[in-house]
């Protein structure tokens, strides 16, 4: 079957060279623009996709150059050459590609339009590569070669900058056709293997007998290629394998045999794991907000698609928390399995991510933002009125809860005024923005700023809810103080009778339960503020230890009401740690990362279990409401440590804000919250132009979809 195979294309081989003096056509002539159909996003086939035969005989050294950037650095690159980019800006061409073939956290992607000619680069904040190095690589070690047409040299260029830029080293100058070469076009220039310059695809009008050589040598070179990997299978060049052989979003691809070394460290799947969680969280969390906004004004029936891949992301994102939860538990793994369940982290989210990102353009053709900006103005500010109107009474009630309660009963609220103030300022900014962008028949940099302005408010808005949260909680908690001490009296006395009976010693128990209702009435008769959520965690707690050691003289069914009677506060308590924690890591996500997101999904994952055993099991429904309210409690300490560290601003980096100077303040509130997001550190999408968002290493706006439509940013332009 193979030899049948290479016969035919010997054949065909033959006539196409033995043709060519009838047809005086040019030996390397490619398609002139336009002439070659427009290329959409594409599958990438290996490390290189060449569907204009740039780079022919030369592939085998590029791919060298790929294998040796991944094996030093683990950074994985991938070419691709098409005629052109089917009307899309470069940049969009190569993001809307490295989305569609799952491309990851090291993973960079270089696509070339040979006949446009235009290029652009896609790579991951997480890549470690800043946006001057970026710029620098191409400036240098690429984009000299494109202008010769020396598109080989373009991609070893690009792989051997990269390398050079992770190592701190000068970026070395691209391959470019050498000096003395024949001058005119950089097709006619010839072949100098010491130089890396290789045929330029274009206006190669040879005389007939040196077609016939040329052809013949290349295209039975061709013949030998094929039929070399014809009879081994389809031997593979260290490239990407397809679709089914690679973890989406985890890191880059590599084939077999003599291709680059096996997959990432072990420290690196960790690194790539947290990033995709902290990633799709966010995202998540993103789409959340504005699905509630195109509910409430388009309907559940119109916003139903987004809803059902809204629930499916987080169906994946709990599983991958779930999994991040058992590698950060007391009972370490062996490594393979810590490397299995790493990979399938990245791989929940990235399927978290692609059911969002599929919704994205739905979503915004839903929403028509430019088409609704004129009516959305004064909706817009009209929130912000609301949100202002409410801050004053806001204040008000923290502190009133001050003067009733300790500090450490009211800290999680105790910013909230502060961060809903900035917030509002860059909304108030935003709407400003936006009229002044209508004035001037902008619509669609006055869509951006009221999107802005509309997640800023409402972000304002659950600041200060959390505020009333707070209240009714420590109400309600202060209010069950009574009952829980009349609870614990009696298992107190019933301890007391039964445990001396038993063997060991149980009075500490009884003890420890004591103390704890003493020191409650003692807070409770001084008059003096209190934390009346902790005091009912404390008698909560001591009584579920003493429930328990006495759980094995009691009747199942005293067990079961006992549990009952007390999982009503247990309940409480967690759903208060819950709330609590939740509502700051979603206003404050920017600067928060995936281990308090974990303990806060994994906080949720307890609760829901403890309402499903509430009827039928209430002892293991108590236990659930205890865990879940001890891991919110570490969710929310962890989140608090994250953000006193958090700054926008990067050490030796200033972040650009392109358009954002109308905002005036608040920016760093809104940068806090993850209303506007770092694209350096995974910027937005949505942007006006090159000066506005979303312009390399600024400010981009988050918005419904998945981490690859926010996470990569790309640079690009004519060569």
């Amino acid at each position: 079957m193979v030899r049948r195979r290479i016969a035919a294309l010997f054949a065909a081989l033959l006539a196409l060279v033995f043709a060519a003096p009838v047809f005086a056509a040019p030996v390397f002539a490619a398609p002139p623009a336009g002439s070659a159909l427009a290329v959409g996003p594409v599958r990438l086939t290996s490390s290189i996709t060449d569907q204009t035969g740039a780079v022919a005989a030369r592939r085998p050294e590029v791919q060298a150059s790929i294998n040796q950037l991944y094996a030093q650095y683990r950074i994985k690159l991938y070419v691709v050459y098409v005629a052109t980019f089917s009307g899309l800006s470069p940049t969009s061409w190569v993001d809307r590609t490295a989305v569609l073939n799952g491309l990851g956290t090291r993973d960079i992607l270089m696509g070339v339009a040979t006949s446009a000619r235009n290029y652009a680069i896609s790579t991951d904040p997480s890549t470690g590569l800043s946006r001057t190095q970026v710029d620098s690589v191409s400036s240098v070690a690429i984009e000299p070669a494109l202008r010769q047409g020396n598109w080989a040299g373009a991609a070893i260029g690009a792989a051997h900058g990269f390398g050079a830029a992770v190592a701190g080293q000068p970026i070395p100058a691209a391959p470019v056709t050498p000096a003395g070469a024949p001058a005119g076009p950089p097709a006619t220039a010839p072949h100098h293997p010491a130089s890396g310059a290789s045929p330029a695809p274009t206006r190669a009008f040879a005389p007939e007998g040196a077609a016939i050589a040329i052809g013949l040598v290349v295209l039975l070179g061709l013949m030998l290629l094929a039929g070399r990997r014809l009879a081994r299978g389809g031997a593979r060049d260290g490239g990407r394998p397809g679709r089914g052989g690679r973890r989406r979003g985890v890191g880059g691809g590599h084939g077999h045999g003599h291709g680059p070394p096996a997959g990432p460290t072990t420290a690196e799947l960790e690194a790539q794991a947290s990033s995709a969680l902290v990633q799709t969280d966010d995202a998540v969390r993103t789409s959340e907000q504005e699905l509630g906004f195109a509910v409430a004004r388009f309907g559940e029936h119109a916003a139903a698609p987004f809803s059902a891949a809204l629930k499916g992301a987080r169906a994946e994102l709990a599983a991958a928390f779930k999994l991040r939860q058992l590698l950060d538990d007391d009972v370490p793994e062996p490594e393979h399995v810590e490397r299995s369940m790493l990979t399938e982290i990245s791989g929940r989210c990235a399927e978290a991510n692609r059911l969002l990102d599929e919704q994205s353009e739905a979503f915004d053709r839903l929403q028509d933002l430019e088409a609704r900006a004129p009516e959305m103005v004064a909706e817009v500010d009209n929130h912000v009125t609301q949100q202002d109107q409410r801050l004053t009474r806001s204040v008000q009630t923290l502190q009133q809860l001050a003067a009733r309660y300790t500090p450490a009963a009211v800290a999680v609220a105790a910013t909230s005024p502060d961060q809903a103030r900035e917030r509002l300022e860059f909304a108030r900014g935003g709407v400003s923005e936006a009229r002044s962008a209508l004035a001037t028949d902008d619509s669609g940099k006055a869509a951006v700023f009221l999107q802005a302005a509309e997640s800023a408010a409402d972000q304002a808005e659950s600041l200060l809810d959390g505020i009333e949260h707070l209240e009714a909680e420590l109400t309600q908690a202060a209010s069950g103080l009574q009952a829980a001490l009349r609870e614990i009296d009696t298992d107190i006395a019933e301890g007391t009778a039964l445990l001396a009976s038993l063997p060991g010693d149980r009075s500490a128990l009884v003890a420890r339960a004591q103390d704890t209702a003493s020191a409650v009435r003692a807070e409770m008769a001084a008059g003096q503020p209190f934390d009346a959520l902790g005091a009912l965690r404390a008698l909560e707690q001591a009584d579920a230890a003493l429930d328990h050691a006495l759980s094995g003289v009691r009747e199942e069914r005293e067990r079961q009401e006992r549990a009952r009677a007390v999982l009503d506060q247990a309940m409480l308590v967690a759903r208060s740690s819950m709330t609590a924690a939740g509502d700051f890591i979603t206003t404050r996500r920017g600067g928060v990362g995936a281990e308090a997101r974990t303990r806060l999904a994994e906080a949720q994952r307890h609760f829901q279990q403890a309402i499903a055993a509430a009827r039928g099991d209430p002892e293991a429904a108590l236990a659930e409401a205890q865990h879940a309210d001890a891991l919110a409690q570490q969710a929310r300490s962890l989140a608090e440590r994250d953000v006193e560290h958090f700054t926008y601003a990067e050490p030796g980096r200033v972040v650009r804000t392109g358009g954002l100077g109308g905002f005036g303040g608040g920016l760093g509130g809104a940068v806090l919250g993850g209303i506007l997001i770092d694209s350096m550190l995974g910027g937005g999408r949505r942007g006006w132009g090159g000066a506005g968002w979303g312009a390399g290493g600024g400010l981009g706006l988050g918005s419904f979809g998945g981490a690859g439509t926010r996470a990569r940013h790309s640079i690009g332009g004519m060569f």
